[in-house]
């Protein structure tokens, strides 16, 4: 629940491809007499607000994977943009405007249909973003520099989501092909 540029880490495989990998060490970092078991209450506010969806806003009990379908919508957005879609002073008018506003239009070019995957994970409402984060990898596949290969890893994300909703125990961690 706290997808943002500083939990991204580009690192190699051994065959000396790219990898980004999610990561968040924010909990671990606590010294362990700071940690409460007030920390997980639902009531608790969890993430970074510039990236947080309307429904993680409104109460972190509401807020499940599509809330970090929303978190890569924004970071997409930024990343491309060299801006973030809502952006304020204060948390409450921030989140006014992710309530309420439309992110502005992006001002550079892009590949046909790369605007409207993005527009997709920040639709405010959850139905209405792509559900799964396999899902988001299918249709982000096509505008690598190897749609190919973007496919391939894509597919295996959607193997990796559809055995945690399966029933596992754990959660995959996600790792996307990265390329120069």
């Amino acid at each position: 629940r706290d997808v943002k540029p500083s939990n991204l880490f580009v690192t190699r495989r051994r065959d000396g491809s790219l990898l980004l990998k999610v990561l968040d060490f924010g909990i671990s970092k606590a010294p362990i007499a700071a940690l409460d078991s007030n920390l997980t209450r639902t009531q608790s506010v969890m993430g970074t607000p510039a990236y947080m969806s309307p429904e993680q806003m409104r109460s972190t009990r509401n807020a499940d994977a599509r809330s970090d379908i929303w978190s890569v919508g924004v970071v997409l957005y930024e990343l491309l943009g060299g801006r973030r879609p809502f952006d304020s002073q204060t948390f409450s008018e921030l989140c006014v405007q992710v309530a309420m506003d439309a992110p502005a239009p992006l001002s550079v070019p892009l590949p046909v249909g790369l605007d409207a995957v993005i527009a997709r994970c920040l639709e405010k409402d959850p139905a209405r973003r792509f559900a799964t984060i396999g899902e988001l990898a299918l249709a982000l596949a096509p505008f690598g520099t190897d749609p190919a290969q973007g496919a391939r890893v894509a597919e295996r994300c959607v193997r990796m989501v559809g055995l945690a909703a399966g029933g596992s125990a754990t959660r995959p961690t996600l790792a996307i092909s990265v390329d120069p």
